[in-house]
């Protein structure tokens, strides 16, 4: 399970804007556990039971939290590095470490293997290149053809 932290900013909370958003499971242990250490302050101002059990699970919640994240934010031999300055947000592929996945280029007589190009919009690439794309197009607008020159459609 991923946990996240999401930091918004406005002049109200109905009118807030999404500024951040973090899955850094030091970032994510840091506020789960001053989100302890501030709910321990503020105490159960209740006798309210359903009130009380509500709090008892968001706490146990938060535990679980900050400590799944401790046992993540252990060093990784990946040494991924964050993009906090970058101008291009990350992809979850990028932020989870996910290689990238390989297709087969589906034009007649190709068949070549090849890894699909980031897209940020649209269908996934499916052709190695702008000439099989084509090549496949002419192949099945020809199908097409014939199968309606038989009068089967």
């Amino acid at each position: 399970m991923v946990s996240f932290i999401a930091l918004y900013r406005g002049p109200s909370l109905s009118a807030a804007e999404l500024v951040a958003v973090s899955a850094d499971p030091v970032l994510v242990g840091h506020v789960a556990g001053a989100l302890l250490d501030e709910r321990a302050r503020a105490g159960s101002g209740t006798d309210d039971p359903a009130t009380v059990a509500l709090t008892e699970g968001k706490r146990h919640a938060l535990e679980l939290v900050r400590d799944e994240a401790q046992t993540q934010s252990a060093p990784t031999s990946q040494g991924a590095t964050h993009r906090a300055s970058s101008r291009q947000p990350a992809t979850a592929g990028e932020r989870f470490g996910t290689p990238r996945p390989e297709a087969f280029c589906p034009a007649p007589g190709c068949g070549k293997r090849f890894t699909p190009s980031r897209r940020l919009r649209g269908d996934p690439q499916r052709f190695c290149s702008d000439r099989c794309r084509a090549a496949d197009h002419r192949a099945r607008r020809r199908a097409r053809q014939e199968h309606r020159a038989k009068g089967e459609c």
